[in-house]
């Protein structure tokens, strides 16, 4: 589980930790350090925790 990553492709359209409207702003991402985990596997750093032990997300998209 810890090789699956968000897609890079949106990073220059849109990023939650900017966007002052989402609930990931100012949010710090880290490349190295590995704090997650789904039934004890290390998740991508860059999935975001919503409240909930099995289940991440990441925003690509948002129109306000």
């Amino acid at each position: 589980m810890q090789d699956i990553e968000p897609s890079y492709q949106w990073e220059n359209i849109y990023n939650a930790s900017h966007d002052s409207k989402s609930p990931f702003y100012g949010r710090k991402y880290s490349q190295t350090t590995y704090e997650n985990d789904i039934y004890g596997y290390y998740i991508h750093p860059l999935w975001d925790y919503i409240d909930s032990e099995t289940l991440y997300c990441k925003i690509l998209f948002t129109d306000y």
